[in-house]
């Protein structure tokens, strides 16, 4: 019989992977356990993002710290912490600037920003109204992205090719 938390997810939630059939609902460093007291070892560390463990105590003391403070400034704002947290990001990335994001959808929305004032300013294309007509993202080898882009204006349609290397 299927556990009522995987009904649910399979009625309401739009697919995207092909999750295997076990209810997780307690975590400690890299050991699981489902709703029906099996135990699994985590190899996945949820591709990457978990890499400490699940619960790692310095962590979530360090996270209740910062709650208890203040949660969550909006980019705009600034806070305390974010000068201090890019000037070591650049740092140990070997890059003049960064720009930490919430989601992927920022990720894009910058990305395309970004390839935008690269057609502008080396590739010389008219700075006047446009429309994208066409946008495509993808990912080659490990960490290269090529954003495909087909920007109309009212004399011209223009292809932009736009990679990043992000390694």
């Amino acid at each position: 019989m299927k556990s009522n938390a995987i009904v649910l997810a399979e009625k309401f939630g739009a697919n995207n992977y092909a999750p295997l059939p076990v209810v997780l609902v307690k975590a400690k460093g890299c050991w699981t356990k489902d709703e029906n007291g099996k135990k699994y070892f985590d190899c996945l560390s949820a591709y990457s993002a978990l890499n400490q463990g699940h619960n790692h105590p310095k962590i979530i003391n360090a996270a209740i710290n910062q709650m208890q403070k203040i949660t969550l400034t909006s980019r705009a704002f600034h806070n305390v912490l974010l000068g201090d947290f890019l000037k070591e990001l650049v740092k140990v990335s070997g890059l003049s600037k960064a720009l930490p994001m919430n989601s992927g959808a920022e990720a894009v929305e910058t990305a395309i920003k970004a390839a935008r004032k690269w057609a502008y300013e080396i590739k010389k294309i008219k700075k006047i109204k446009q429309t994208l007509l066409y946008a495509r993202i993808i990912f080659m080898e490990e960490l290269q992205l090529l954003l495909v882009f087909l920007l109309k204006n009212n004399t011209e349609t223009v292809l932009v090719l736009f990679v990043m290397d992000l390694n």
